[in-house]
């Protein structure tokens, strides 16, 4: 019994021991280094990791430059974009311009049908006129007296076609005038005797016509004539186109005016006046 106990008292001793020795070799195997050396290689690790940071922390503002630009470029289009954008900008442009055109032509068309119209109430115009003015002459060299009145012009007027277009005395007594006045001295004819111009309306169509066949009656080369009362587009075409029937005439050529139409051998006038007068051979068209 002695020995049992003694021997179970050295096992457990040597137990004890075994354990001991056996933490040890741990501790060293953690820190196989003294225990300053381990702190100055933690410290070294610390300081490259350190090291790292820095460097990290200097490039990170380029990093965000970087990243700045590249949102940038993002939202910027890409080169095939912005070729789709500018043809389609093109292309609206084209339309743009096809729109533009078709209200250019309609535009045109509308004034050039303005113009028609605008010409066809012009001729219009004329025509009521003319056909206004039907029953007047004009009178020239008739001589004016001094603070004349109206019934002195019509005793003026009266004697002129006894004396000047010799029209029989009865015959002037039957003559009826609605109305006779004179005129601005200077008329679109170009005469000027000093006394100004009267204008008559008569009463009766035929008795104008009776008047002008005593027409050439009157003195030639003077200032003393009679015309038909035009418009003054009219009396401007006959005006230019006077020449013209002289020298038909002296070529022995029927030559006379239908209001605003010279007709020369039965066929209406031509030539290169009648270019002037966009109205020439229009106004008593029906």
């Amino acid at each position: 019994m002695p020995n049992e106990q003694a021997n179970r008292s050295d096992v457990k001793e040597k137990g004890r021991k075994r354990t001991r020795e056996e933490g040890s070799q741990t501790d060293e195997e953690d820190c196989r280094q003294p225990r300053g050396q381990c702190s100055d290689a933690t410290n070294s690790r610390l300081s490259s990791i350190e090291e790292k940071l820095n460097l990290l922390l200097s490039v990170l503002p380029e990093l965000e430059n970087y990243k700045s630009r590249i949102n940038q470029l993002e939202e910027d289009k890409s080169p095939q974009t912005s070729l789709q954008y500018a043809q389609a900008e093109i292309e609206d442009l084209k339309t743009k311009a096809n729109d533009a055109e078709s209200q250019q032509q309609k535009i045109n068309a509308d004034q050039e049908r303005i113009n028609k119209e605008l010409k066809e109430l012009q001729r219009r115009h004329i025509k009521l006129e003319c056909h206004s003015r039907r029953d007047n002459l004009k009178f020239f060299g008739v001589k004016e007296g001094e603070r004349e009145s109206n019934s002195d012009t019509e005793t003026a007027l009266r004697e002129f076609m006894r004396t000047k277009l010799k029209i029989p005395p009865n015959d002037v007594k039957e003559i009826h005038f609605d109305r006779v006045h004179r005129i601005s001295t200077h008329t679109r004819d170009g005469r000027n005797s000093g006394s100004r111009p009267i204008i008559v309306r008569l009463s009766a169509y035929q008795d104008k016509n009776f008047i002008k066949s005593f027409i050439k009656n009157l003195p030639k080369g003077t200032n003393i004539g009679i015309s038909d009362d035009f418009p003054k587009e009219v009396d401007e075409i006959r005006r230019k186109l006077y020449p013209v029937l002289k020298a038909a005439k002296r070529e022995k050529k029927e030559a006379y005016f239908k209001v605003e139409k010279l007709f020369i051998n039965g066929s209406l006038y031509r030539g290169p006046e009648t270019a002037l007068f966009p109205l020439y051979g229009c106004p008593m068209n029906s």
